[in-house]
């Protein structure tokens, strides 16, 4: 299904990757891939081998629990300079058309 999008997180302890779906403003989670961050330390690579290899794992992992070949994504990279506020509410995600 075409309709699917990807979003690929690098952190410094993480590489996520989430594949969702998008109908009628309802946002679905058809898989997603999680692997520990190594070559990257939140600030800068380190080694560059491991780094790529953590993210295709991570992105294999969703790849297949979704049965869907990601074609492009949307990547977040944190690092110590960013700040994230937690919230005990629900996430709204304001639709973007591109």
């Amino acid at each position: 299904m075409d309709s699917y999008k990807t979003i690929i997180e690098i952190g410094s302890f993480s590489i996520k990757t989430i594949i969702y779906s998008e109908l009628n403003k309802e946002f679905s989670i058809i898989g997603t891939g999680k692997t520990r961050s190594r070559g990257y330390t939140g600030e800068e690579i380190e080694n560059f081998d491991d780094f790529i290899e953590c993210i295709k794992n991570s992105i294999v992992q969703a790849e297949k629990q979704a049965n869907y070949i990601i074609k492009d994504a949307y990547i977040l990279i944190t690092n110590q300079s960013v700040q994230i506020k937690k919230i005990q509410k629900d996430l709204n995600l304001k639709w973007i058309d591109c």
